[in-house]
């Protein structure tokens, strides 16, 4: 079974687990994906704290919400009281990229976290401060480049 990304929006998250077991025969294995700790990601925490600034704690919450399991040692917890063996968890590191900070902006926004928060209004106002505030993800080629990094947690079913 395998959760790309997902795990960090269910709310009972040890039940999610459970049943991705239960429908994995034994000797088989459960995958996750999920993002490492915001602070581990500049531009998302770059980008949680401009909402937060303009806006609030709930919606700067929205932007934080999908690094909610990047602890390793909580994560650990998370898994190691379920039916699973051979627990491993591996941080992967990688760049981000994104055509621009419109691009960036829009994706996080409307894509998903604050889509039905803003208003088109609060869009727009929150655009004009990250072509400001962003300028440092710009590379070169005018192209948003930032690092984060993930965490991989892998286990057997018993």
């Amino acid at each position: 079974a395998l959760s790309q990304f997902g795990l960090m929006f269910f709310t009972d998250r040890k039940q999610a687990i459970q049943e991705m077991a239960r429908v994995v025969e034994p000797g088989g294995r459960v995958v996750v994906a999920v993002w490492d700790r915001l602070e581990k990601t500049q531009g998302y925490a770059k980008i949680a704290e401009l909402v937060q600034q303009l806006f609030g704690s709930d919606a700067a919450d929205a932007i934080r919400a999908p690094f909610c399991l990047g602890d390793v040692n909580e994560l650990q917890k998370l898994f190691s009281d379920q039916s699973l063996t051979d627990l491993q968890i591996v941080t992967r590191t990688g760049t981000a990229r994104f055509p621009s900070i419109d691009g960036w902006i829009y994706t996080e926004i409307k894509g998903w976290t604050l889509a039905d928060y803003l208003s088109d209004e609060q869009f727009e106002q929150l655009l004009a401060e990250a072509r400001i505030a962003l300028q440092s993800y710009i590379n070169a080629q005018g192209i948003v480049t930032f690092t984060t990094s993930a965490h991989i947690v892998s286990a057997t079913v018993v």
